[in-house]
C-alpha cells in the first residue's frame, strides 16, 4: 500500500491540532505601490539627459534643449530639498549610467559631434560638486547602452545596428586591457537590453521583438561565462535598469504608454530573484514621456519629463502595510513577559550568596543546563536566520551542524571535564592557572567588550527592526521592552533565572517552529509529499559541496570550522558558565549529550522551515512583500498568515529567543567582572561585596546594550550585522586558541599565547581583505595561526615552570583542584 495519501494528510492534520481554525484558509493581502512628489519641478527637462545619482544624491546630466547642448548637470539635495547646479567638461545625450555608494559612471550615447564612445567616472569633488576621471574608451560604437556596476566591473550592453546584440566589460581595477567582449546571453535579439542586481547577481532583461516580451538571464558570478535563464516577465518592460528593493527582489515598470490600458506606463512589476517569480503591484505617477526609476540610500525614486518640457522626482514606495497586534496577541506577549518576571522574583528569594547568582550554587540538574545551552545559543537572530538561508539559498550551512554533532564527543568526553574539574566560576580562571594573570586579564577584557560592543546590542537590535516590518510594533518599542525584561529577572534571580527561563523559553521556541512547519506545509499542494518534491527539484535541500576550495560553503570549510570551534569551547564563558552550575563532571558530560540531542531536531527544523517558506512564497509570489530582508521572512510569514493569537504566541518565541541570549550576555560580563577584576584585586571582598557588584554590573550592562541597540537604529541592517561577525570572529575567535594552546599543549607559556593572539588578528583581518576565503574559515585562521605561533614562540622563550595537573589533556587524570 502506497503512504503517498498518508503522508500528505499528515502536515494538515498536525497543522489542525493546537488551533482554533478547523481549515488554513489564506487571508487577503496586497502589495501597495505609493509616490510623494520631493519637488514640483526638476531644474531643466532636456531630451536625452541622464538621470543617475551620486554619494546618495540624485544626478540630472546632460541632454540637448531647444537645440542646444548642455554641459553640466544639477544634483538633488534630499535633506533641503533643493537643486545644485555644476558644470562638467563634456556634453552628452541618451548615455548609459550606473552608479555605486561613491560614485558615478557615464558611457557611450551621443556627443555634439556625434556617437560617442567615451566613458567618464564622478565623483564626489572636494572643491566642486563633481570631479570627472576619463576611463578607456569603448572599442566600437554602442546604440542604445545600459551600463550596470558588478562586483567591480562595468558590464554594458546595446545594439550594434539595430539587429545584433554586444555585450562588454571593463575591470575598474585593472583598466589598462580597456573594456572586454564577452559572450552574449543568448542567440535571441533584445532592443534596448538592460540590467538589474540583486543578492550578488547580476540579472539582464530586455524586449524581444518577435513577441514584444522580455526574457531575463541572471549571471551568478563574475567569473561565471554561462547566463541561465530565468522566468520572463509577463509584460514588456520599460528599459531602465531594475531598482533593487529589499533583499530579494527588483522592481521594473511596464513598458506600455497607453493610459487607456490598465496597466498603464507607470505600472510596477516585482521579480523575485529567489522564487524566480512576477507580481504586478499597481501604477503610481502621472505620466511621463521619458523617465528613470532609480535607488538611493534605500528609497526609490521616479524621475520623469513630460511633453511640455516639465519634470519632476517622486520618492516610490512598494510593500506591504505591516499587520497591527490585537488585543489577543498583545496579551499573550504580556502574559509571557509576567511569567519571566515572576520567575526571576521567586529566583531571588532562594539565592544565598555570590555562588548561586554566578553557578547556581553547581545545584542546577544537568537536562536544564543542557535545554538552557541550546537557547543561549540560539537567539532570534538564529531563528530568523537560519530559515532566511535556506529560503534564499539551500541547506549547505547544516554541513556545519553536522560536523559540530560529530565532534561534539571531544567536547563532552575531555574539554568540559577538564575545565569542571576546576571548580571555577569564571572560565578565564584557568588560563591564569595555566599561563599568567595577564592573559586571564586580556580573555575577560575581550569577553566584555564583544558582549558589550556587538553582540547584545545587535541581538536586541536586529530581531526589533524584523519585527516592526512587519507587526507594526516600533524597533524603540522592542528594544526598550526586551531590554528592561531581561535585566530585571537577570538583575534578580542570576544563573537560576536565566537557566529556567530559558528552559520555558526553548520549549517556546522549538514549539512555535514546528507548529509553523506544519502550519506552512499544509498550505501547499501536495502537502509534505508537494513539499518534497518541489524542493527536491529546485535543489533547495542540497547539503554537500565537495569542492577542494575555501572560498565557497564546502565540506572542507565547515569542516575546518567545526574542528576549531570545538577546541576553542572553553572560550565562551557564555556556555560554560552554565556547565559549571552542575554538581559534576558527570553531570556536566550530560549537559554537552543533552544539547546535542536537542540541537539535530532544533537544527532540522529551522532549515526545513526555510525551504518550506520557498516552495510557499513561489506558489503564492503575491504574499511576498518585496521590500523585506531575508532574516524577515519568517516573521512576515507569521504576521500576515497566522490566525489571531497564534501570531502572538509566536511572536513571543522571537523574543524569548533575543532575550535568553541578552541575559547569558548579561551574566557572564558581571560574572566576569566581578570575579577575574573586583574579586580579584579585592582580596578582602566580603560575599556580600561581590554580589551587590555583580548585580550593578548586570544593571549597567543590560542599560548599556539597550542603549546601544537604540543607537544602531540609526543603521543600516547588513552592515550591521557584517560587522558583528567581523568583531566577533576575528577578536574573539582568535583569542579561543589560547585555551586550545593551553589544553593541547605542555610546552606553551604566556608568552607565546598572547603573541600567538596578536599575529592572529594581523592575519585574520588580512585574510577578510585581501582574499576571498568563505567567512566561515576566518575562526580556524585566527585559531590554528594563535596554536601554531603560541608554540613556536614558546619554544624560543623562557619556560616558566608551572604545576600543569589537572590543566592539560596531559594531566587530565589528576585529581580537582581545591
Amino acid at each position: 500500500m502506497s503512504l503517498s495519501p498518508i503522508f500528505q494528510r499528515l502536515p494538515a492534520l498536525l497543522a489542525v491540532i493546537g488551533m482554533a481554525l478547523s481549515i488554513h484558509t489564506l487571508k487577503a493581502v496586497d502589495i501597495e505601490a505609493r509616490h510623494t512628489v520631493l519637488t514640483a519641478d526638476i531644474p531643466y527637462a532636456a531630451e536625452g539627459m541622464v538621470f543617475t545619482q551620486l554619494a546618495g544624491e540624485f544626478l540630472v546630466i546632460g541632454g540637448v534643449r531647444d537645440g542646444q547642448w548642455l554641459q553640466g548637470g544639477s544634483v538633488y539635495h534630499a535633506d533641503s530639498d533643493e537643486w545644485e547646479s555644476f558644470e562638467l567638461p563634456f556634453a552628452i545625450r541618451d548615455a548609459a549610467f550606473t552608479s555605486d555608494r561613491n560614485r558615478a559612471w557615464i558611457v557611450g550615447g551621443e556627443g555634439p559631434d556625434g556617437p560617442s564612445t567615451q566613458a567618464w567616472q564622478l565623483t564626489p569633488g572636494r572643491d566642486s560638486v563633481v570631479e570627472v576621471v576619463s576611463l578607456p574608451k569603448l572599442p566600437m560604437e554602442v546604440q542604445s547602452p545600459s551600463l550596470m556596476f558588478f562586483n567591480r566591473f562595468l558590464y554594458l550592453a546595446g545594439e550594434l545596428d539595430g539587429n545584433e546584440n554586444v555585450l562588454l566589460r571593463l575591470n575598474l581595477r585593472a583598466q589598462e586591457g580597456g573594456w572586454e567582449s564577452l559572450s552574449l546571453w543568448s542567440d535571441r535579439f533584445l532592443q534596448s537590453p538592460f540590467f538589474g542586481v540583486q543578492n550578488s547577481q547580476l540579472f539582464l532583461s530586455g524586449i524581444d521583438p518577435r513577441d514584444e516580451l522580455s526574457p531575463v538571464y541572471r549571471l551568478s558570478d563574475v567569473r561565471d561565462t554561462e547566463w541561465s535563464s530565468r522566468q520572463s516577465a509577463p509584460y514588456a518592460l520599460h528599459p531602465t535598469n531594475g531598482v533593487p528593493s529589499g533583499h530579494s527582489n527588483l522592481l521594473f515598470i511596464h513598458a506600455n504608454s497607453d493610459v487607456s490600458d490598465e496597466l498603464n506606463s507607470h505600472t510596477i512589476i516585482t521579480y523575485n530573484v529567489i522564487t524566480d517569480t512576477w507580481t504586478t503591484v499597481g501604477a503610481v505617477g502621472g505620466l511621463y514621456d521619458h523617465y528613470f526609476f532609480e535607488s538611493i540610500r534605500q528609497q526609490n525614486y521616479l524621475a520623469g519629463i513630460r511633453s511640455d518640457g516639465t519634470g519632476s522626482l517622486s520618492e516610490v514606495w512598494v510593500g506591504m502595510a505591516s499587520r497591527p497586534f490585537g488585543f489577543v496577541d498583545y496579551s499573550i506577549i504580556i502574559l509571557y513577559i509576567i511569567v519571566l518576571i515572576a520567575m526571576g522574583f521567586y529566583f531571588s528569594r532562594r539565592e544565598k550568596g555570590s555562588d548561586d547568582y554566578f553557578v547556581g550554587g553547581r545545584k542546577v540538574p544537568w537536562w536544564a543546563v543542557g535545554v538552557s545551552l541550546y537557547a543561549t545559543g540560539t537567539s532570534a537572530i538564529s531563528f530568523m536566520a537560519i530559515s532566511g538561508r535556506t529560503y534564499s539559498a539551500n541547506w549547505l550551512y547544516f554541513t556545519s551542524v553536522f560536523f559540530g554533532l560529530m565532534l561534539a564527543a571531544i567536547v563532552a568526553l575531555i574539554l568540559v571535564p577538564l575545565i569542571r574539574k576546576l571548580n571555577i566560576v569564571s572560565t578565564y580562571e584557568y588560563l591564569e592557572l595555566r599561563f599568567h594573570v595577564s592573559v586571564r586579564l586580556l580573555g575577560s577584557i575581550i569577553l566584555i567588550l564583544t558582549q558589550l560592543g556587538s553582540r547584545m546590542s545587535v541581538v536586541l537590535f536586529l530581531p526589533a527592526l524584523a519585527l516592526s516590518k512587519v507587526t507594526g510594533i516600533s524597533v524603540v518599542e522592542s528594544v526598550i521592552a526586551m531590554g528592561i525584561i531581561a535585566t530585571v529577572y537577570t538583575y534578580m534571580g542570576g544563573i537560576k533565572a536565566v537557566i529556567w527561563t530559558d528552559v520555558v523559553q526553548v520549549f517556546i521556541l522549538l514549539g512555535g517552529a514546528f507548529f509553523c512547519l506544519f502550519y506552512v506545509v499544509s498550505a501547499i499542494d501536495g502537502g509534505f509529499v508537494g513539499f518534497i518534491t518541489v524542493a527536491n527539484e529546485y535543489d533547495k535541500m542540497q547539503i554537500f559541496d565537495w569542492r577542494l576550495t575555501l572560498e565557497a560553503a564546502t565540506v572542507s570549510v565547515f569542516f575546518l570550522a567545526a574542528f576549531a570551534g570545538i577546541m576553542t569551547i572553553p572560550n565562551d564563558q557564555v556556555m560554560m558558565q552554565r556547565v559549571l552550575s552542575t554538581k559534576d563532571e558527570k553531570a556536566a558530560t550530560k549537559s554537552i549529550w543533552t544539547l546535542t540531542l536537542i540541537t539535530i531536531p532544533g537544527n532540522l527544523v529551522f532549515f526545513a522551515l526555510g525551504t518550506a517558506l520557498w516552495v510557499f512564497y513561489a506558489n503564492f509570489p503575491e504574499r511576498m512583500d518585496p521590500s523585506l530582508q531575508f532574516d524577515a521572512t519568517f516573521p512576515h510569514f507569521v504576521a500576515h498568515e497566522f490566525p489571531i493569537g497564534l501570531a502572538g504566541l509566536v511572536i513571543s518565541a522571537l523574543f524569548a529567543a533575543s532575550m535568553s541570549t541578552l541575559d547569558s550576555g548579561m551574566n557572564s560580563v558581571a560574572t566576569v567582572f566581578s570575579v577575574d577584576f573586583y574579586k580579584r584585586f579585592k582580596k578582602n571582598a566580603t560575599d556580600d561585596q561581590v554580589l551587590r557588584v555583580a548585580r550593578i554590573v548586570t544593571l549597567l550592562a543590560g542599560a548599556f546594550a539597550t542603549t546601544m541597540a537604540l543607537v544602531l537604529t540609526r543603521y543600516s541592517l547588513p552592515s550591521l550585522w557584517d560587522t558583528m561577525i567581523l568583531l566577533t570572529g576575528l577578536i574573539g575567535g582568535g583569542f579561543g586558541g589560547v585555551f586550545a594552546l593551553g589544553m593541547f599543549t605542555r610546552r606553551a607559556n604566556s608568552i607565546g599565547a598572547v603573541t600567538g593572539v596578536l599575529v592572529s588578528l594581523v592575519t585574520a583581518l588580512s585574510a577578510q581583505a585581501f582574499t576571498n576565503v568563505h567567512v566561515f574559515m576566518i575562526l580556524p585562521i585566527a585559531v590554528f595561526t594563535v596554536v601554531i605561533v603560541g608554540y613556536l614562540v614558546s619554544m624560543v622563550t623562557p619556560h616558566h615552570n608551572k604545576d600543569l595537573h589537572g590543566l592539560t589533556l596531559h594531566r587530565i587524570d589528576q585529581r580537582p583542584r581545591e
